[in-house]
């Protein structure tokens, strides 16, 4: 019998019950330790990956905006300094939108293109993808954030 107790080794339902047999796959698949597990750890480690690169993310973010809100509002240098760097903001979010937009739909084409050809069997599968398009579409903001902090504070 298999670990869920549906199926026994000569193929015979115990106790004369009989399932369909989309049941009986369906539950033998996921009892016990399957190489579908191996991906969750791969889905579990490229979350937590995400999650920690988003948390830097959100700090260099309090740096710079700091760093800003402190330059702008010093007495000291011209307007046309201050000017300067309202318009390197505007600039830079711009910059980081239309990269990441650009790296979201390679990924996205990537992902396509893998499914296609039968590389997308699984639920995991696609989460994964997904997350990769998703990783794609942020990196280029949290990479100038993470500039940006560096630049206005010089750490």
């Amino acid at each position: 019998m298999n670990a869920a107790g549906l199926v026994k080794r000569d193929g015979t339902c115990p106790r004369n019950k009989v399932r369909p047999f989309f049941i009986v796959a369906t539950m033998a698949r996921f009892s016990g330790v399957r190489s579908g597990d191996m991906a969750m750890g791969n889905l579990a480690g490229k979350s937590q990956a995400i999650a920690k690169a988003n948390m830097m993310a959100g700090v260099h973010a309090a740096v710079t905006i700091a760093a800003r809100t402190q330059n702008l509002f010093l007495p000291g240098g011209g307007p046309i300094e201050k000017a300067r760097e309202a318009q390197l903001m505007v600039a830079e979010k711009v910059d980081a939108a239309f990269e990441g937009a650009v790296a979201a739909q390679a990924a996205w084409g990537a992902f396509l293109i893998k499914a296609a050809f039968g590389g997308v069997r699984t639920a995991m599968d696609v989460s994964i993808g997904l997350a990769d398009v998703a990783e794609a579409a942020a990196k280029p903001a949290r990479r100038k954030v993470r500039a940006n902090a560096r630049r206005l504070t010089r750490i």
